[in-house]
């Protein structure tokens, strides 16, 4: 077997020097990046509403406008959820994933949304995308920071479903990404509208 470049020298990849800060390349530096508005648009026009974000501050409200929203001196972990939830939570996401599965089973939530990195081989996001409905987007998400700017994450971010009406949620969010439908009729797959 003889090895065979995929590209002559002249169209090889060229390496780029960093442009964004490194508080974005990390995203450790601050917890606070935020949806930015064309996707908050597309959970609107599946659930018709928010009525909650559990996560968040004053400054997405501008453009989420929930009914109700709890900052993190709220502690929104420790309160019961309601309604039609939006949630971007802070990361490590798996506790507030799991939060809103437990909320969702209880029958506390109306059709609801989740924004969460893509953290395929992880257990707690194996267990929502074989359940639930979910999004991978294709492009990595130019959150919005405190300061207004944007910046891109460094890993890939899914949105999953948690309602009666995936496909309103397949069709609105099929532009993004690649909708993935649990089969109804395997083991890992919740009874009815995937509970």
């Amino acid at each position: 077997m003889t090895n065979q470049k995929l590209w002559t020298s002249e169209e090889e990849p060229k390496m780029t020097a960093m442009s964004q800060p490194m508080q974005v390349l990390t995203s450790q530096e601050s917890v606070e990046w935020y949806t930015p508005s064309e996707y908050v648009e597309m959970v609107r026009e599946v659930l018709g509403d928010i009525d909650l974000d559990p996560a968040s501050s004053e400054t997405p409200q501008q453009w989420i406008r929930a009914k109700t929203y709890w900052t993190a001196g709220d502690d929104g972990l420790s309160r019961r959820w309601f309604g039609r939830v939006f949630l971007n939570p802070p990361y490590p996401a798996a506790e507030w994933a799991r939060y809103m599965v437990k909320q969702w089973r209880n029958g506390a939530l109306e059709p609801s949304i989740a924004l969460v990195n893509a953290n395929l081989g992880y257990a707690w996001f194996e267990e929502l995308w074989t359940r639930y409905p979910v999004c991978f987007v294709k492009e990595r998400i130019f959150f919005v920071g405190q300061d207004g700017k944007g910046g891109q994450s460094k890993k890939a971010s899914a949105f999953l479903y948690f309602g009666d009406a995936p496909f309103k949620f397949n069709h609105t969010f099929k532009s993004i990404g690649r909708v993935i439908m649990p089969d109804a009729g395997s083991s890992r797959a919740e009874n009815g509208l995937f509970r």
